[in-house]
């Protein structure tokens, strides 16, 4: 049974920038669909391709010439009328060609509501998926039982200097290897994962050999972090990705290439393209591939067996991936609906500039991914754990946190020893975190939460468990180390001032929570 009222919108071309638009209503349990909606669309690319890097200005432009014709507009607003009275949500299900480059590029994700001007897709009672196929395909692979298992393919080549030249879109300096390691090992937090990558954070660099390999066993995720960048010189342009060679050098691939290489392996039901974090001069992150270019791989995917693809639109910030992504495939692997898993993750993350990034592709109309691992009846009634809170500690030598907090999420891996084992062990996505800067400024920074399970990490500094922490609230005025001991001084961190992870128990947290209101009204 379809667990949502269908609006299709089909688009073919008539001429260079003019289309035919059918918008169909498909309604859960009805014999025949509604009255279809008929239009010619004119989409003007040159103002669009003008507001690419401002996503509202964006939007309102592509609402503008997708919904300006008044029959259009009624038709929507019917359409989510009669989704609402059927007790579904409304899938905008975008019905394109492979062959259509222009349309594919287009940020659909970044349309308004054309009655009030707010984000479309911002609400899980909306939804927007895009459709690619075409009749040359061959058949696709049936729906099968999830493995609960994935591959994170993490390639970070060392020295793209030499390239900058002939691209756009790439930063040149190297990524952050152990970064790329610490978002996928939150996104899959709830998988059986399996790593590719070389140095610092593995062994085996992703090569074309050695990608091959890892993609021999049935797997239910193929997460690819690489770089990307569109080459310019003329006589070889197009789509480029950059694995590595066995020492690590970056090995520049075209798309055909790197479609060439898996198409003779065991292709998952869900690929994820996650365009690797990049290193401005201020020190922040932001995501490599501006232009969504690895987007051009998408219908190369589908093709050669993929059920799902799971994009980016262009720069998506960590922040957002690290609640993104953990929401996204959780409730993907526990229902194996990707219109719900993308829906409840697009809400959890719609206060965030660039929650209209994220772009998911289909094969099938359908939206499964694979057979539902548990019944959607449990997943609603599985109860949370009992929140806890912990303290966690470190001088501005060993963690910046003024950086940390600016991004707004960080990677934990500076718990070393048996002891801080037991401890992380202990921890669970949800619990909250407070922060303390140790010496020379011994105070309370500010407040968070973990985001993921606890998961080992091993590099030169040694074996240990690391955690993935939203930094979510910075103090305007830090409690001093005298404060916290007036406030609650039983705290570990007062009696073992080189802890760096530590349980605070429900009466320390509360009179903290009253020493930090009495300083920062409105903080917690």
């Amino acid at each position: 049974m379809h667990s949502t009222a269908d609006l299709q919108l089909e688009i073919t071309r008539l001429d260079q920038d003019t289309y035919h638009l059918e918008m169909q209503l498909r309604l859960p349990g009805e014999a025949a669909p509604l009255s279809s909606q008929r239009s010619r669309l004119a989409i003007d690319f040159e103002r669009l391709q003008a507001l690419y890097r401002d996503p509202e200005s964006y939007g309102r432009a592509l609402t503008q010439a997708l919904f300006d014709n008044p029959d259009n507009r009624d038709y929507l607003v019917l359409s989510r009328r009669l989704a609402a009275e059927s007790g579904r949500p409304l899938r905008l299900l975008l019905q394109l060609d492979p062959a259509r480059f222009k349309l594919i590029g287009m940020r659909w994700e970044t349309l308004r509501d054309p009655l009030d001007g707010s984000w479309l897709f911002g609400q899980e009672s909306l939804q927007l998926v895009r459709r690619l196929h075409s009749p040359d395909w061959p058949p696709g692979n049936p729906l099968q039982a999830p493995t609960g298992s994935a591959l994170a393919v993490i390639g970070c080549p060392q020295d793209l200097h030499g390239h900058s030249p002939w691209t756009v879109g790439l930063t040149v300096e190297a990524v952050d290897a152990r970064q790329e390691a610490g978002l996928a090992s939150l996104a899959l937090a709830r998988y059986q994962t399996h790593y590719l990558a070389g140095q610092p954070v593995g062994h085996h660099p992703v090569t074309p050999e050695n990608l091959q390999s890892a993609l021999c066993d049935e797997m239910d995720i193929l997460y690819l972090v690489c770089p990307a960048a569109l080459r310019l010189k003329a006589g070889d342009p197009g789509l480029y990705l950059f694995l590595e060679d066995e020492s690590g050098a970056p090995q520049a691939l075209p798309s055909e290439r790197v479609l060439s290489i898996l198409s003779g392996c065991k292709i998952p039901p869900l690929i994820i393209l996650a365009a690797p974090q990049a290193l401005e001069a201020d020190g922040s992150w932001r995501q490599s591939d501006p232009l969504g270019a690895l987007r051009r791989l998408v219908p190369g995917l589908l093709e050669i067996g993929a059920r799902g693809v799971l994009a980016f639109n262009g720069a998506a910030s960590q922040a957002m991936l690290a609640e993104f992504m953990p929401a996204f495939l959780q409730w993907l692997r526990e229902t194996g609906d990707a219109n719900r898993a993308l829906a409840a993750a697009r809400a959890l993350v719609r206060h965030r500039p660039d929650a209209w990034t994220s772009a998911l592709f289909l094969r099938e109309t359908d939206g499964r991914l694979w057979q539902a691992a548990e019944s959607e009846a449990t997943v609603v009634a599985a109860a949370a754990p009992q929140a806890n809170t912990w303290l966690v500690s470190a001088s501005p030598e060993r963690v910046n946190w003024l950086q940390a907090f600016a991004a707004g999420t960080i990677l934990w891996d500076r718990s070393f020893g048996e002891r801080a084992r037991q401890v992380l062990a202990q921890v669970r996505p949800g619990d909250t975190v407070c922060v303390f800067s140790a010496n020379p400024e011994d105070c309370l920074l500010g407040v968070g939460r973990v985001l993921s399970e606890p998961q080992p990490v091993s590099d030169w500094e040694g074996e240990r468990l690391s955690v993935r922490l939203e930094l979510h609230t910075r103090l305007d005025n830090p409690i001093p180390k005298a404060g916290l001991a007036a406030a609650a001084p039983s705290l570990e961190i007062l009696r073992s001032p080189f802890a760096t992870f530590t349980p605070v128990t429900e009466q320390e947290w509360e009179a903290l929570r009253i020493a930090i209101a009495s300083d920062n009204p409105g903080a917690v």
